[in-house]
């Protein structure tokens, strides 16, 4: 079978260069708001399984150090099963071993400063990590040295992917993620280009450097909160002032649950 290539970060750095207009924008907000509980949760089947990272937000004038938010009781209840709890790891990190099975759901729960947090989520199908390469593209005069990842998407359809890069520790901050709407069934080959890198920034990727991908099979859910906090970074849609992206937590927190698999693989860029 002929591997299946889509090649849509570079094109999105053409669309990038083509977009020579510019409009300054001056977003309307609030002052005096309450801070809102941010929660980024995630179950992995992997050895430390359940991280939670539980802070609040910051408002537009206060110095951008995010603090977490010690104190809260935190628990994951897998389906069928007793509540386990997470030890708190200090400044707003919890974490504890969950043991993980596809298809199972799972709850997780947090008390934090009174007000109580949920959310469900299932554990997807583990699609197999292939193969990690470097494939080295000219682009704007510079040598580009981009990541690339191959695997094989399942017969069944609604498989979501998201990919992680760190370069010599450096996680990038740019949001890799994938559905098979358009290759389902196919073998894959992905490049995961930084559009917004440059020579200077810790994640652009010389000779040498250690590059490590982890690559994570999600929920529909998981990736639909990607999708919109994507859109929101890229400037899409038609307002000024976009929302926050659609969490699966109830009780009126930011951020997600995610139960997903994981696998990473890494190389030495040459």
């Amino acid at each position: 079978m002929i591997p299946q290539y889509r090649p849509h970060y570079t094109l999105l750095l053409l669309l990038l260069i083509c977009c020579s207009c510019r409009k300054v924008i001056y977003p309307k907000y609030e002052a005096g708001v309450a801070p809102k509980t941010v929660i980024q949760a995630t179950l992995s089947d992997q050895k430390d399984s359940a991280i939670v990272f539980i802070s609040e937000t910051l408002a537009v004038d206060d110095p951008n150090i995010y603090s977490g938010k010690d104190g809260a009781v935190v628990s994951i209840t897998p389906e069928g099963s007793t509540s386990i709890p997470l030890k708190p790891r200090g400044n707003g990190l919890y974490s504890a071993h969950v043991d993980t099975r596809t298809g199972s759901s799972y709850t997780f729960n947090a008390q934090v400063g009174g007000t109580a947090y949920s959310a469900v989520s299932t554990m997807p199908v583990k699609v197999a990590f292939d193969s990690l390469f470097i494939t080295q593209r000219t682009i704007l005069g510079r040598t580009m040295r981009i990541p690339t990842v191959t695997f094989t998407d399942p017969a069944a359809s609604g498989n979501y992917y998201r990919f992680i890069l760190s370069v010599d520790g450096f996680e990038s901050t740019t949001i890799f993620i994938e559905d098979d709407r358009l290759f389902n069934g196919n073998k894959m080959t992905l490049e995961l280009l930084d559009v917004f890198t440059d020579s200077d920034a810790p994640t652009f990727i010389d000779k040498y450097d250690r590059v490590i991908v982890e690559m994570q099979c999600i929920s529909k859910k998981t990736f639909d909160y990607f999708s919109q906090l994507k859109a929101g970074a890229l400037g899409e849609g038609n307002s000024s002032n976009p929302g926050n992206p659609q969490s699966n937590i109830t009780g009126g927190a930011l951020g997600y649950f995610s139960v997903h698999t994981a696998e990473k693989k890494e190389l030495f860029a040459d």
